[in-house]
């Protein structure tokens, strides 16, 4: 049973804060702080997505024809990291 959940942890953990597509890696990324979406800033310096079932960050996949438009990006709990 222990084995198991090492297991699981261990899988979880490899895809934690990895991004669903190439694309949004490389674009300004975005956290939904209540209703608005805030920049997050560089994903290791500024924020950390930890675990998973969630999603921790979103980007704008058109941000010329559609500025108001966001799609999930990283999975995991957004975590600053403190100064």
């Amino acid at each position: 049973m222990l084995i198991a959940v090492a297991i699981a942890i261990a899988v979880g953990g490899a895809f934690a804060g990895k991004p669903r597509c190439a694309a949004c890696e490389y674009s300004p990324q975005y956290y939904l702080n209540g209703s608005i979406y805030v920049p997050a800033g560089t994903f290791g310096e500024d924020y950390y997505c930890w675990s998973f079932g969630v999603t921790c960050t979103y980007y704008k996949p058109n941000p010329v024809l559609q500025p108001n438009y966001y799609l999930p990006c990283r999975d995991g709990y957004f975590e600053e990291i403190p100064e």
